[in-house]
């Protein structure tokens, strides 16, 4: 498969090369939950404590926070279906300083392990649709806004408030994030490219560019090895890519059978290092799915 590859700093779009994407081993279903979880929109590993921990994203009550997080095994057993309660349709996920951030509908959630409750709860002022969230070392966050009405597509979270960060016209729709070095990696919709954000002047640099029209790309974005990243889209596809910025399929779930609902989607994933498995919110099916895969 070729994709062309191109830099772009604050909107102007330079092409560097062309690259061929080399195949990947065919991933491998390693296990499967059942259909227990309400919408399970988005998964984070916690590396201090070998779990998994599920947003469950459907809202059952519209005048009362109902939605929950779930505490899983690596192996998939379901440790606590329901660990934190009391949540407003949660997407991104993330640790920093032995507290899990949540971010809601409007807010950025602080979650308290010892007492799985949320003890703290911080505004995003103007949030469209605030989706994701990733920390700095320093304790500064990064939260995603691909709401269709944002006018700020990046908020920034530091000594204890949200403020805008960048606009919906530096960069279209972003939804995961991840921290690297200097950098903040998101995918931009107007560019159709992942891409690197210079965190100290916002200048913006294509990764790579996606010959897709798939829903949502870069609803999951992993660190799987040096400037590798897997990348996943909503609506099914996923790919990695490399550091010279190839593009690969790797697995599509449009193909899998749903369990329950209409299709097994592909949302905001979990990836789990030391055993090489990403997980799968599979969304409206109700489930995970842990897969794994061995470069050729």
């Amino acid at each position: 498969m070729l994709r062309t590859i191109a830099s772009c700093v604050l909107g102007a779009i330079i092409p560097t090369a062309t690259v061929t994407a080399a195949p990947l081993a065919q991933p491998r279903l390693v296990w499967q939950t059942d259909p227990v979880f309400q919408t399970p929109e988005a998964v984070l590993y916690d590396a201090q404590r070998d779990v998994l921990y599920v947003g469950n994203y459907r809202k059952t009550d519209p005048n009362e926070p109902s939605e929950f997080l779930s505490k899983v095994s690596t192996d998939g057993k379901v440790l606590a279906l329901k660990w934190v309660t009391g949540l407003d349709r949660p997407t991104g996920m993330a640790i920093h300083n032995d507290k899990l951030y949540v971010v809601e509908r409007g807010q950025l959630a602080r979650i308290n392990f010892d007492t799985a409750s949320v003890e703290q709860r911080y505004p995003i002022p103007g949030a469209n649709f605030s989706n994701d969230v990733a920390f700095d070392p320093a304790g500064t966050a990064y939260i995603s806004d691909n709401g269709q009405q944002a006018t700020t597509a990046i908020f920034r979270f530091q000594n204890g408030r949200v403020e805008p960060w960048m606009t919906t016209q530096q960069i279209l729709s972003p939804n995961g994030l991840l921290v690297e070095g200097k950098d903040l990696i998101a995918f931009d919709n107007r560019r159709q490219a992942l891409v690197r954000i210079d965190r100290t002047d916002q200048t913006v640099t294509e990764i790579a560019k996606f010959a897709s029209n798939a829903r949502a790309i870069g609803d999951g974005i992993v660190p799987i090895a040096k400037h590798t990243y897997l990348v996943t889209a909503w609506s099914g596809e996923s790919w990695i890519v490399g550091p010279e910025g190839t593009v690969t399929p790797l697995l599509d779930t449009n193909t899998l059978t749903p369990v329950v609902g209409q299709r097994v989607n592909h949302a905001d994933v979990g990836y789990v290092p030391r055993k090489k498995l990403w997980i799968i919110p599979t969304f409206f099916d109700n489930r995970l799915l842990a897969y794994e895969w061995t470069k050729p």
